[in-house]
């Protein structure tokens, strides 16, 4: 029997649109219809982040229970280090020494090694803003289309969706205003171009 979850149905109980449960999932719009029609379903990080933001539990959004109690989700975290700052705009050098510590989920924590940075810039507005504290998963590649902190020039890390072309690599802000940064394949090796993790939640400043 095909999977039927209750997106949608907690969707529309709290009044979201699908563009501002984008916004929040940090996905393209079009990935929220193809949930709420049971096309295709979310990865375990988003669904933890769906179960939160509806205040549910995980098998009750998955239709695997009646029960939307939240009692049995774990409670127990993990500290990963916040290392400063992180370009929303042009690539500026990034602050290696722990600063401080953040806390991500024990469940969360098994999934990978994770680390914390500051977003410096307007570049990934209207969805990311300066002050927000990006988790990014270590990882040295992302798909097409992912949010990513990218380093460049071997000192310097911005934070960019992530396009790859026939001749080289697009970083994207999401702020139309920002023009993409192009890097040749030649360039992504003579710099180099290094994917250091691909963002999985942003933690709002305010």
């Amino acid at each position: 029997m095909k999977q039927k979850t209750r997106i949608k149905e907690l969707r529309l109980k709290h009044g979201y649109t699908q563009k501002q449960m984008a916004d929040y999932l940090i996905v393209d719009k079009s990935r929220i219809s193809k949930w709420e029609n049971d096309i295709t379903y979310p990865s375990h990080d988003l669904i933890e982040k769906l179960a939160n933001l509806f205040n549910v539990s995980v098998d009750y959004l998955l239709g695997y229970s009646e029960n939307p109690n939240r009692d049995t989700l774990p409670t127990a975290t993990v500290k990963i280090p916040l290392l400063g700052n992180i370009a929303a705009g042009q690539p500026i050098e990034a602050i290696e020494n722990v600063e401080d510590y953040v806390y991500i989920s024990e469940d969360m924590a098994r999934r990978g090694t994770y680390f914390a940075l500051k977003v410096k810039g307007n570049s990934m507005e209207p969805r990311i803003y300066e002050g927000d504290i990006a988790i990014i998963r270590h990882q040295s590649t992302v798909n097409g289309g992912e949010i990513a902190a990218v380093k460049v020039n071997g000192d310097d890390v911005t934070l960019k969706k992530v396009e790859f072309v026939k001749d080289g690599v697009k970083l994207i802000g999401l702020n139309p205003s920002f023009t993409p940064l192009f890097y040749t394949t030649a360039e992504c090796v003579q710099k180099p171009l290094t994917i250091l993790g691909k963002l999985v939640e942003i933690r709002s400043a305010f």
